[in-house]
């Protein structure tokens, strides 16, 4: 436990020097709007956080999706066996 407490605040460190040299690295950027100056590392940490959401949203569309299904083959299970009755 120690060890991954370590390794944290090794990498959080390391994170933190990365950030601090390239923070003069600025770029022009449009998204319906053309933003100038802005750092790269904004950019990065928005589109890193815009693919966890959109994950996030497919793998919840995903499983309603699948639960959706599994009723539909449950429902038609239960109307083959009600004719097979008669």
């Amino acid at each position: 436990m120690i060890a991954l407490l370590v390794l944290f605040l090794i990498f959080i460190v390391l994170l933190a020097f990365f950030i601090g040299n390239n923070l003069s690295n600025v770029c022009t950027f449009w998204f319906f709007h053309t933003y100038t100056d802005m750092p790269v590392l904004v950019l990065v940490f928005f589109s890193f956080a815009a693919g966890i959401i959109i994950s996030i949203l497919f793998m919840i569309i995903g499983k309603i999706l699948k639960m959706n299904k599994d009723s539909s083959v449950i429902v038609n299970a239960e109307n083959t066996d009600n004719s097979t009755d008669e």
